[in-house]
C-alpha cells in the first residue's frame, strides 16, 4: 500500500513539473558532472527538487520515493531509465544510502563489477549494513578481483570474507541462507571448492533451495580437480 502510494504521487509529480534531464543521466551522479556550473541544468534541478519536496513532504521521502521507482526499472531490466531515477533521488538526498544500491544494482547487472563495489562501498559508508546487501556487497568486491584483475587488490579477500562474517551473524534464517550460497559462489569463483560445497551444506541445514546452477558449477568445478 505505501510503495502505491509513494508511485501514485512520483506519477502525479512527473505530470506537474520538469525533470532534472541532462547529459550523463545514465551514469551514477551524473557522471561527476558539476550541474551547478550550467544555469540551465542548474534551474532544472532547482525546480525538481522544489516540487519534489512539495509533493512528498521532505526531500527525503522525495528520495526514497524515486528510489523505489528506480528499483521497478531495474527489475523490468529497464537500467537507462533506473538510472535517472536513482540520479533524481540522488538529487534529492545524496545521503540516501539505497540510492549508492541502486548505482552499484544498475552496474553489476551490466558486469561493471570493480565500478558496482565502489557504490557499494559509499552504500557502506552511508550506514547500510543489512545482510544480504552484506553478502552482495562481498561478492562483487570478489568479482572485480577474479573479472578485472588490473583493479584486483591483495585486500579485496580480507575485505569480502570480513563481510561474510558480519552477514552471516544475522538470527533470520532466510538471509542467514542467502548469505551462504553468496559466499559459495565467492568461494569457486576463487577456486576453492570444498570451501563452495561447505557453504551449500550450512544454507541446506537452514532449509534453502540451492540455486541449480550454482550446484553444477560446484559439480563442474571439482570434476575438472
Amino acid at each position: 500500500m505505501i510503495k502505491q502510494t509513494l508511485f501514485l504521487m512520483i506519477t502525479l509529480f512527473l505530470n506537474q513539473t520538469v525533470l532534472a534531464t541532462g547529459s550523463n543521466e545514465s551514469l551514477p551522479m551524473y557522471g561527476g558532472m558539476d550541474r551547478a556550473a550550467d544555469p540551465e541544468l542548474s534551474k532544472q534541478d532547482y525546480l525538481f527538487i522544489a516540487g519534489a519536496t512539495k509533493t512528498f513532504g521532505t526531500r527525503e521521502h522525495a528520495s526514497t520515493g524515486y528510489v523505489d521507482s528506480g528499483f521497478d526499472f531495474f527489475l523490468e531490466k529497464k537500467y537507462d531509465r533506473a538510472m535517472v531515477r536513482f540520479n533524481e533521488a540522488w538529487l534529492l538526498d545524496p545521503d540516501n544510502p539505497y540510492v549508492y544500491l541502486g548505482f552499484g544494482s544498475v552496474l553489476k547487472s551490466k558486469q561493471q563489477y570493480c565500478e558496482a563495489m565502489k557504490m557499494f562501498d559509499y552504500a557502506s559508508s552511508k550506514g547500510l549494513d543489512e545482510p544480504r546487501f552484506l553478502a552482495d556487497h562481498a561478492l562483487t568486491i570478489n568479482q572485480c578481483a577474479v573479472f578485472d584483475q588490473a583493479n584486483a587488490s591483495a585486500s579485496h579477500g580480507t575485505m569480502a570474507n570480513s563481510l561474510y562474517e558480519q552477514a552471516v551473524l544475522t538470527p533470520n534464517p532466510k538471509h542467514r541462507a542467502y548469505v551462504y550460497q553468496s559466499w559459495a559462489r565467492s568461494a569457486l569463483l576463487n577456486r576453492n571448492i570444498e570451501r563452495a560445497g561447505n557453504m551449500v551444506k550450512e544454507a541446506q541445514k537452514l532449509g534453502a533451495n540451492i540455486d541449480p546452477t550454482l550446484l553444477d558449477d560446484i559439480s563442474n568445478a571439482a570434476n575438472q580437480l
